[in-house]
């Protein structure tokens, strides 16, 4: 929900409202010519607004052209290497598309990368991360087309409602005529501009900032079992236990989850701990309205009446748990109904994600699965509540939200623009790669033979990739209709 003049609005509403308003003004300055006036056109439902000027920037920037030429030949490595991981990943993940259950398949908003439509890109931070991604991905071409002595005709900007991208237009005849080699590099400029911000700037979330922080000391709490005694004395989900003991007065500090674990372990199942809390952002939950318990609220200690985990969750899971904590009597070890917070491992995952490929694939895919206790992403809510930051808290996880969603912006985009697919950059590669193939193939052929060889082959890839990105979506619905 968006605060609007005072009163809550949908997101969704707010943007039908603003697009309506958006095509009302644009049927205006169609009607009225004021349109071509301005030196604007349409481009699909977006606004293209087009410029001459700005080229001298590009024309500046590519004068270290030795330094271009190898950046852009690494680059264009790096490019084509991207390119077959991706194909590979689409075709690896083929057979488990057909066993996701229709009730978590994936939506079709996922498709569209646009912020605020797309329901795991957030509005503010997402548009300015694309913003800056799309900008320096097209600066990025138009420099590599004057490294190579291209002219760029215009650059511009595409509008709907708010910037949604931005290009440069070299020459298409001149990009035609150019060495294959040049042509190459120019479009694999900008996915490989995209993936070095992407690392650039996940150095500076991970090494720079979420470095400089640390765990608040205690156990957050993440979820509480509503049938378990800490929900019956009133504990909430996403406050931290500091403190824990067997009376009100003989309560020893819990530095951390493990701590709390060891406490809980040492007591036997009916006996009542007291547990002194530190509130965060109360959840609005129905799990937490049936927790709510004024008692002791004020003072902060809570009195919890400790049972067996068999009692609460069955045998299955107290085994499955009990192994995980290595407990010698897992059926009868001692629960409060709570699941708490791994804040060290989190930690670890933000500020070091390459230590392991597990922290690395949860770093690559936190919007995905979003960050506990509230599935809330950006690192919002009682999430901030859980670490110490070493400046204003407000600005710091500002500039972390920031720096994380460019970095995951331009490492989509990046990745995306790499893949064999026309008309997108990796697609151009990929065809002047099936053309010189065919050229030292077939020497003899006319280049009409070769045109019409490449255009099949081009097409074919990009309709079957397609066809594979377009399955992860329909795909169970596919199984579940065989079935």
């Amino acid at each position: 929900m968006v605060r609007f003049f005072g009163n809550e609005v949908s997101g969704l509403l707010l943007f039908l409202v603003l697009l309506n308003l958006y095509f009302l003004v644009l049927y205006i300055l169609v009607k009225t010519g004021w349109l071509q006036r301005l030196g604007m056109s349409l481009f699909g439902p977006a606004l293209m607004v087009k410029t001459e000027r700005g080229r001298g920037i590009l024309d500046f920037l590519a004068k270290p052209r030795a330094f271009w030429r190898v950046v852009a030949t690494v680059g264009t490595a790096l490019t084509f290497v991207v390119m077959g991981l991706m194909t590979l990943l689409l075709v690896a993940q083929l057979p488990f598309v057909f066993r996701v259950p229709v009730s978590e398949a994936p939506s079709f908003s996922l498709i569209l990368g646009i912020p605020g439509i797309n329901p795991i890109i957030p509005l503010g931070y997402g548009l300015l991360a694309l913003i800056f991604a799309v900008v320096v991905h097209e600066m990025s071409h138009g420099v590599l087309a004057r490294v190579h002595d291209l002219k760029v005709k215009t650059m511009g900007l595409l509008l709907l409602i708010v910037p949604i991208g931005a290009f440069v237009e070299p020459d298409e005849e001149a990009l035609k005529r150019a060495p294959r080699r040049h042509r190459v590099q120019v479009f694999g400029a900008g996915p490989t501009s995209n993936l070095f911000f992407a690392f650039l700037f996940a150095a500076i979330f991970s090494g720079v900032l979420m470095a400089q922080a640390s765990p608040a000391p205690g156990a957050p709490v993440m979820t509480v079992d509503a049938r378990g005694p800490a929900c019956q004395a009133g504990i909430l989900p996403s406050w931290i236990i500091d403190a824990a003991g067997p009376g009100p007065g003989s309560t020893e500090p819990i530095p951390d989850r493990d701590s709390l674990s060891r406490f809980l372990n040492s007591t036997t199942p009916g006996d009542v701990v007291w547990l002194h809390v530190r509130e965060t952002s109360r959840p609005a939950s129905e799990a937490a309205r049936e927790c709510t318990n004024e008692t002791n609220q004020d003072s902060g200690i809570f009195p919890v009446r400790t049972v067996r985990c068999v009692e609460l969750y069955g045998a299955d899971s107290c085994r499955e748990n009990g192994a995980l904590t290595g407990h010698p009597d897992p059926l009868n070890r001692t629960v409060i109904g709570i699941n708490l917070y791994d804040t060290q491992e989190v930690y670890a995952a933000l500020s070091n994600p390459f230590s392991s490929p597990s922290r690395a694939l949860a770093y690559f895919s936190l919007p995905f699965f979003a960050l506990p206790p509230q599935n809330a992403f950006p690192l919002a809510g009682p999430f901030q509540d859980f670490y110490d930051v070493p400046f204003h808290e407000p600005t710091f996880w500002a500039l972390a939200n920031l720096a994380y969603w460019l970095f995951w912006i331009n490492l989509m985009l990046g990745l995306t623009n790499a893949l064999p697919m026309l008309p997108l950059d990796g697609g151009h590669m990929f065809r002047d790669l099936v053309g010189h193939w065919i050229q030292k193939r077939r020497p003899l052929s006319t280049p009409e033979e070769r045109d019409a060889s490449v255009r099949r082959l081009s097409m074919g890839v990009t309709f079957t990739l397609l066809s594979l990105v377009l399955l992860q979506f329909v795909g169970p619905y596919i199984a579940a209709l065989a079935r």
